[in-house]
């Protein structure tokens, strides 16, 4: 297995969780520490690099134990991803795992065929806002939120704690550092200087899959990024001063490392939907929205300690908030790398925008997303005529509610959420 996202989501902690809870024999080697092994897993054979690992950490595994060898940056020496196929094929009794955050940098410099079949891939991304609450002790908002059912009411007390609990989320993001800090003492400095530290990392990585003119073109396209959420991307917002190929480049090189993800358009006339998706009309989501309001320079007082009338002016981040979300529990796309879309229409006086689609079961769902309690909804309205959609989805600060609207023509069921329960929304669509 190989988990696969960007750096300092979690995967190592994770992995040693897990050996920990199943009482699991754990041989673990960071393989950036050791290029010395490269000619050992060149040669492909898994009983030489059990031995080789065993020399290095002390640790032998054996037929019968219940081990699990973690290979850790599994990036800094492509040929241990082809060796996981040679320990399917010849050790199939040893559990191998494998995790990188620069792994499809790796693959691209090398042009490294990849153990298609034999090795599975997971993705780990930020922790999501019911994460957060768990993490923050909020066990009653977390309980209301999993309890929740079509029809039922969220009294207004509780409303209100939820959304301040995903206000301070706007603000924390779902890093798994920044989230123990915040639980820890939520002082807006420490969880600041967490997430400067994050991002600082991801800039030092630059060197390690760019070089020359492009690794500035990295850095402009990572600060500009947030600054672009929620609209369609032209290479031209990110530098005028460079070709768009070069910055197309740049962008994708920042989503291969999990930096950004690209939202791709599609015409959403039915699934996949990516059959009829244009990789090149795309906008840009951040890795995780605490890292981009902290691009963006939001500071405590303007997110977290805000009230609704001031997050009216936090479109941006809602969408960001939403999108992180729906990403997680998008489809998988190549590798296994999860996807999310959106639906665009433009012409000269009939523009229109649905913020993201997604697919449940064999329909095509819309999903608009609103940072206010208020909002129109003219082009979720004219995708659902175009489409002939019977069901949308709204996100906004209001409670939530399910409606029958009639209008312009169209009829269809609007299930109008809290941004609060995005992590529900599969559930509830499916009730």
């Amino acid at each position: 297995m190989l988990v696969r996202g960007a750096r300092q989501v979690g995967k190592s902690t994770l992995v040693r969780m897990f050996a920990a809870e199943r009482k699991l024999r754990l041989c673990e080697l960071n393989l950036e520490r050791a290029p010395r092994l490269a000619p050992v897993f060149r040669a492909l054979k898994p009983d030489a690099i059990l031995d080789a690992l065993a020399h290095e950490t002390g640790v032998e595994v054996g037929r019968g134990q219940d081990a699990l060898v973690f290979l850790d940056e599994i990036q800094a020496i492509p040929e241990a991803v082809q060796a996981l196929r040679y320990f399917h094929e010849e050790r199939p009794d040893i559990a191998v795992l494998g995790a990188g955050s620069l792994l499809e940098v790796a693959v691209e410099r090398t042009r490294m065929p990849m153990p298609v079949g034999r090795v599975e891939s997971m993705w780990l991304g930020p922790m999501s806002f019911e994460e957060f609450l768990g993490a923050c002790g909020a066990a009653d908002e977390l309980d209301t939120i999993r309890r929740f059912r079509l029809g039922a009411r969220i009294d207004a007390p509780m409303h209100e704690r939820l959304s301040r609990r995903q206000r301070e989320f706007l603000f924390v993001g779902g890093m798994p550092e920044a989230v123990a800090r915040f639980a820890d003492n939520p002082e807006s400095a420490a969880v600041v200087a967490i997430q400067q530290q994050l991002l600082d990392g991801y800039r030092d990585d630059f060197a390690k899959y760019a070089t020359g003119a492009i690794t500035l073109l990295l850095d402009l396209t990572l600060t500009q990024a947030p600054t672009l959420i929620g609209r369609k991307l032209k290479w031209v917002s990110i530098s005028r001063e460079h070709q768009s190929r070069e910055t197309k480049r740049a962008a994708w090189l920042l989503q291969k490392a999990g930096v950004i993800h690209l939202v791709a358009h599609t015409d959403a006339n039915g699934v996949p939907l990516l059959a009829e998706a244009d990789l090149d009309v795309v906008k840009p989501l951040f890795l995780d929205v605490g890292l981009a309001g902290r691009l963006l320079g939001s500071v405590r007082r303007s997110v977290a300690q805000a009230g609704p009338e001031r997050l009216v002016n936090e479109g941006p981040l809602a969408e960001q908030f939403i999108g992180q979300h729906l990403v997680a529990m998008g489809p998988a796309g190549e590798g296994g790398r999860p996807q999310a879309f959106y639906w665009l229409r433009e012409g000269r006086s009939d523009n229109a925008e649905v913020d993201f689609v997604i697919a449940l079961s064999h329909t095509v769902v819309p999903v608009e997303v609103k940072a206010g309690a208020a909002g129109t909804m003219k082009s979720l309205l004219e995708f659902v005529r175009v489409k002939h959609s019977r069901r949308a989805v709204r996100f906004d600060l209001n409670p939530p509610s399910r409606q029958t609207v009639n209008a312009n023509g169209v009829r269809f069921e609007l299930l109008s959420l809290p941004l609060y329960l995005v992590g529900q929304l599969q559930r509830l669509l499916n009730e």
